[in-house]
């Protein structure tokens, strides 16, 4: 059995100092690091990858670096890359638990189920009580198709990490496949109790419920998200589907509107309408709603996005451009934002910026048909006609029928012409 060295993660750092460190010190492998760090938490990988280059290209063995740059690789969702990454890395530091973990985790986005078990297991015998390497093995079990096992892991990285959202969302997950209503409330109502306020929570149940089907108890909850988070762009989609499902869209907008009324400041309010009246095709009313919530609140990212959106249809994208970057400047972290903005970049023919916003995109949400046509449709425009042919693919494979599927592959025509 291999030994390990203490499992470790990188924490987030301060990030006020690292520029100035940088200038002081441009050849300061480790301020690279540093930066780039700080970068993956923001959401911005492209520029974390940058940076950990630098930084390898000033000190080419720091395991730090090269430790980097394989979970780089995995959060822009290339697990092959990850894999051909840690080989060498792991034949240098064959100890290391951190280096077999991240292994782990590439082999299981691969696909490589086997190879993904067996690092986990290892990892789980040598370090029983974390309860993140029992989430990745109910993950494990779960893409097997083990549900039994699955479970029994999941709940144990309930009880070493009672707060880990992730396991609760496994275990929830397996319920719902497993149509055991009882069971998803047994779980989801005591935490709902308990922490009435968290907004991740309270959308997990919302969403549960939904799948559920009941429309009862899902609603008010997904409303509570937006009550504490007139951003959350998720909780708007799923009160939108309700919504769709059930014919409400006259009397919801209705409601929203009479909210409105009442709150002295309803900027969710105010959105929620903007895009119930998209959903009814009525975009002057729509672009009047998101103008009339940025008027309350400038840093309405939800608002701003959507208006961007508009303002592109309209051919006026140095408007669209700079509502999209206020959107991305609030929601770094959300790829229908990235993707906006990667969007409005292509329009304008900046293809590298285009590049970087949706290679964001993708990392952000890689099941997202629409990212990866834009990707592809970036690339090509760039030059690169490999990548953008796979990005075009892989789009197609995602979802053959998305609304620009047909476009999608007229440009793969072309390129295999």
């Amino acid at each position: 059995r291999r030994r390990h060295t203490r499992l470790r993660t990188v924490t987030g750092v301060q990030t006020c100092a690292l520029p100035i460190l940088i200038k002081w010190d441009p050849r300061s492998a480790n301020a690279h690091f540093i930066r780039a760090i700080a970068l993956e938490g923001r959401g911005a990988g492209e520029e974390a990858m940058a940076s950990t280059r630098k930084g390898l290209e000033l000190m080419p063995t720091a395991v730090v670096g090269q430790t980097m740059m394989a979970r780089l690789y995995l959060s822009r969702g290339d697990a092959k890359g990850a894999i051909e990454f840690l080989g060498p890395l792991l034949k240098n530091e064959p100890r290391s638990a951190l280096l077999h973990f991240l292994l782990g985790q590439a082999q299981l986005a691969a696909g490589n189920l086997p190879m993904a078990g067996e690092e986990f297991m290892t990892l789980a015998a040598a370090f029983p009580q974390s309860g993140e390497l029992k989430l990745w093995l109910g993950r494990y079990y779960g893409a097997k198709g083990d549900a039994w096992q699955a479970r029994v892991a999941f709940t144990r990285a309930l009880e070493l990490d009672p707060g880990s959202l992730p396991a609760l969302n496994g275990l929830v997950s397996l319920e719902l496949v497993a149509k055991k209503a009882d069971a998803v409330r047994a779980l989801l109502e005591p935490r709902l109790e308990a922490a009435p306020k968290n907004e991740a929570l309270l959308f997990l149940a919302g969403s549960s419920y939904l799948t559920l089907g009941d429309v009862q108890r899902a609603e008010p909850l997904l409303r509570r998200v937006l009550e504490l988070n007139p951003s959350n762009i998720d909780a708007y989609a799923r009160l939108g589907t309700l919504y769709v499902s059930q014919k409400r869209l006259d009397e919801a907008r209705a409601e929203f509107e009479n909210i409105a009324r009442q709150q002295e400041r309803p900027v969710a309010a105010r959105i929620f309408v903007g895009i119930i009246l998209d959903m009814q095709n009525r975009p002057d009313e729509a672009r009047k709603q998101y103008e009339e919530a940025l008027a309350m609140n400038p840093r309405a990212a939800v608002a701003a996005n959507n208006l961007a959106m508009h303002h592109v249809r309209a051919g006026n994208l140095d408007g669209a451009l700079q509502l999209a970057q206020a959107a991305k400047a609030e929601l770094p972290d959300d790829a229908r934002v990235s993707d906006t903005l990667g969007w409005i970049y292509y329009q304008k023919g900046m293809a590298t910026l285009a590049i970087t916003a949706l290679r964001q995109s993708v990392e952000q949400n890689p099941k997202s048909a629409e990212s990866r046509y834009h990707l592809g449709l970036a690339l090509l425009k760039n030059g690169d006609k490999r990548e953008a042919r796979q990005s075009l693919e892989q789009a197609l494979k995602l979802n053959g029928s998305f609304p620009d599927a047909a476009e999608a592959r007229q440009a793969l025509t072309k390129l295999k012409g």
